[in-house]
C-alpha cells in the first residue's frame, strides 16, 4: 500500500524513486481519536496516508473547533510546514486507525543532494497540489462571504441595485466605522482575493471597501 500511496501523491517517480522516498520516512502509527499535533506545534515533516483517515482542524474561539479537511488513505497533508518549516497551521487527528509515513525535511534536503531529479519531481507535485489548494480555499473564501452577507442582510437589499440606483446608504464595516455615500460597483479583487465594493462616500472621497469587512449596509 505505502508504494501505490507514494506513487499517486507524486506521479511521475519511478519504482526506485518510490524505494528511496519510503526508505526516508518515518512510519507512524495512530489509534481512532489521537492526536498527531496541535495548531502551533512545530514540524518540518509532510504525512503521506497509507491507510487510516486524518482530520485536519483549527481553533475557533475557546474550546470551539471546526473541521478544516479530512485527508484518507493515498493523501497527503502538512506540506506547509514541509515547505517552509514554520509552526503547524492546524491540528491533526486521526479518525480511524491509521498508519502514516512522515517525511521530515532534513531527510528530502540529504535526497535533493544525491538525487535531484527526483527532488524536481517531488517539488513539481508539491507545487500543483498548493495550487489546488489554495484554489479550493478561494471558493470557500467565496462562499462563506456570501453566506456572512445572507446573515447580516447585506444580500437582500441587493448590491447590484444599489449600483444601478446610486441610492444613498449607511455603509457599517466589522472595525465599528460607519460610511455614509453610494455603491458605485462591485468587482472580484485581485488573485481571487473575493469581492470588493468601490464606495464614495458624501464628501466625494473613493475607497475599496472588501466584502468581508461588512457588516451591514442601510439604505437611506
Amino acid at each position: 500500500m505505502a508504494a501505490l500511496s507514494f506513487s499517486k501523491v507524486f506521479p511521475g517517480l519511478s519504482s526506485s524513486d518510490v524505494d528511496i522516498l519510503r526508505k526516508a520516512c518515518q512510519p507512524i502509527e495512530l489509534a481512532a481519536g489521537q492526536r498527531l499535533f496541535n495548531e502551533g506545534d512545530l514540524g518540518d515533516s509532510m504525512l503521506i496516508i497509507e491507510s487510516g483517515a486524518i482530520e485536519v482542524y483549527k481553533q475557533i474561539h475557546g474550546d470551539q473547533e471546526r473541521v478544516l479537511a479530512s485527508f484518507h488513505t493515498g493523501d497527503i497533508f502538512g506540506e506547509m510546514s514541509f515547505v517552509d518549516g514554520r509552526r503547524r497551521s492546524a491540528g491533526a487527528r486521526a479518525t480511524e486507525a491509521s498508519v502514516l509515513a512522515a517525511l521530515g525535511r532534513p531527510k528530502f534536503e540529504q535526497i535533493s543532494r544525491e538525487h535531484p531529479k527526483l527532488a524536481a519531481i517531488c517539488f513539481a507535485n508539491l507545487a500543483s497540489l498548493l495550487a489546488d489548494r489554495l484554489r479550493s480555499a478561494n471558493e470557500i473564501y467565496r462562499d462563506a462571504v456570501a453566506a456572512y452577507l445572507d446573515a447580516t442582510g447585506a444580500k437582500k437589499l441587493g448590491l447590484a441595485s444599489l449600483v444601478e440606483g446610486m441610492k444613498p446608504v449607511l455603509l457599517l464595516t466589522s472595525r465599528g466605522e460607519t460610511l455614509s455615500g453610494r455603491v458605485l460597483d462591485v468587482v472580484e479583487g485581485v488573485g481571487g482575493s473575493g469581492w470588493v465594493i468601490h464606495f464614495r462616500d458624501d464628501k466625494n472621497r473613493l475607497s475599496w471597501v472588501p466584502y468581508h469587512a461588512v457588516a451591514r449596509i442601510e439604505v437611506l
